[in-house]
């Protein structure tokens, strides 16, 4: 049992994380070696992520204080993992799903993005999603597109325009 000042103190750091998270999965650890977390934290860290073993009824807590009264116990079971993206959302999705692929007894079993609750399979969606900078380079790629298309057909005009007057010059 925790004593209830570090109870008090784990609740407000959660409470932090959750202020701070731009979105909140849960993954069930129930099976994972250490070794294996560990590194599972190592790659969070590197995607600006935190990754927390905590008890569901201190989660509970803080969602109440949070405001969010689904009953999200029924879809967590086993021993829950929850992992706070500070960044890039689709970054971290990413991560738990390759992690899962890795490792049989790690299961994503849900998210919370934008106050909403995720199923396994939106989180996996989520994963699919190209990372942010892949999609700025498309776009940009698309932005820059019809200028070299329209200085394309220019140039192509006037090196027309350049031959015919050669071949007239020459006659």
């Amino acid at each position: 049992m925790i004593p209830k000042t570090k109870k008090a103190e784990i609740i407000r750091e959660l409470e932090e994380f959750f202020n701070k998270a731009k979105a909140i999965y849960f993954t069930s650890v129930k099976g994972v070696k250490t070794f294996d977390l560990n590194s599972l934290r190592q790659k969070l860290k590197e995607a600006e992520a935190k990754g927390k073993v905590i008890k569901k009824t201190i989660i509970d807590l803080v969602f109440k204080r949070k405001g969010l009264t689904e009953n999200w116990r029924e879809k967590l079971e086993g021993s829950v993992m929850v992992n706070f993206a500070l960044e890039d959302p689709i970054l971290v999705a990413k991560t738990l799903k390759d992690f899962s692929k890795q490792n049989e007894n790690f299961q994503i079993l849900g998210g919370l993005l934008d106050n909403k609750f995720l199923t396994p399979l939106e989180v996996e969606q989520l994963a699919t999603i190209p990372a942010k900078n892949i999609l700025y380079g498309r776009l940009a790629g698309s932005l820059i597109s019809p200028i070299q298309r329209l200085t394309y057909s220019l140039k192509s005009n006037i090196s027309k325009l350049v031959f015919v007057l050669n071949n007239v010059n020459k006659k």
